[in-house]
């Protein structure tokens, strides 16, 4: 049920077909998570070759996986004390990774000033307090919706009534990233894809506090088709408007909001005139030219 909700959360089903990077991403975080569980922190033979393989791919797939997996990773090495098996990991994962991170550390650096650190000329930055409750507003509005999003918060505090050592863990899973990238001035929604699955495992535990199966069944079915409502409306806008209602001068939406836009590239969401003579003006006239597309064409 946890996975069918993550499959349909409708920030993954938007971007799910639209930044592709994503995709790989997502399942190489939620691997690692679970190897570093499953081995007991490394502590289980031969353990550190899966997870040399799974650091290496994960820095090869984006920059992002570090912030992601790096955290639960040294708790549980502290938990298991195993720490020398960390050593022939990082020596997998550096054979795996390094290379290209070796042959493109200039352009590594500019994308980091220019894309990361500086907020893409603004276009992406966000600071002050409305910086920090980007992330927060972005999951509750856009990643989940608002009911999925209290499934979710109900499911964490049954789970810390029970077991307080996983509900830590998960809290850790997903707090830690969204607290990282509030501190970077870029903030975009698919940075916090990867910890998506971990509200939705709440969300389960958040349904089943429904007395009675009969009650279970309908609270989940409810849920799920919100979600899917949301994904489908998100991705592809078969209602048209969204739906809402108005409180205090306040349109609350019933769906997620969409993002990012639904539909075909427009004029508005992809300029192709205005990108030419851009890449003109930047003296592009080598075929050759490095170009850094911020939107796929299907």
């Amino acid at each position: 049920l946890a996975a069918t909700v993550a499959a349909l959360a409708p920030l993954l089903f938007a971007f799910g077909h639209v930044y592709y990077i994503e995709t790989l991403l997502i399942p190489l975080v939620l691997l690692t998570w679970w190897w570093t569980e499953a081995s007991d922190g490394l502590a289980r033979r031969r353990s550190w070759l899966g997870m040399g393989l799974l650091l290496g791919l994960g820095c090869l797939t984006k920059w992002t996986y570090p912030i992601f997996v790096g955290i639960p990773l040294v708790l549980a090495m502290r938990r298991s004390g195993r720490w020398a098996a960390l050593v022939p990991a990082a020596i997998v994962a550096a054979a795996i990774a390094a290379p290209w991170y070796l042959t493109t550390v200039d352009n590594l650096v500019a994308f980091f000033e220019r894309s990361v650190i500086s907020g893409e000329g603004h276009l992406s930055a966000r600071s002050g307090l409305m910086g920090w409750l980007y992330y927060p507003k972005e999951i509750v509005l856009v990643g989940l919706g608002i009911p999925l999003a209290a499934a979710a918060i109900v499911g964490w505090v049954s789970l810390w009534r029970h077991d307080r050592t996983r509900a830590l863990r998960l809290a850790t899973w997903a707090v830690i990233p969204i607290v990282v990238f509030s501190f970077v001035l870029t903030k975009k929604p698919r940075h916090i894809l990867p910890v998506l699955p971990v509200f939705a495992i709440l969300a389960v535990h958040g349904m089943r506090i429904a007395r009675g199966p009969l009650l279970r069944r309908l609270v989940a079915g409810l849920l799920v088709a919100h979600v899917a409502a949301s994904a489908f409306q998100s991705s592809f806008a078969f209602m048209g408007k969204d739906p809402g209602v108005s409180i205090a001068d306040r349109r609350v939406p019933l769906l997620s909001r969409p993002s990012p836009i639904p539909g075909p590239p427009e004029d508005v969401s992809w300029p192709y005139e205005e990108i030419l003579v851009a890449l003109r003006d930047a003296g592009a006239t080598d075929t050759r030219h490095p170009v850094l597309l911020l939107f796929n064409l299907t």
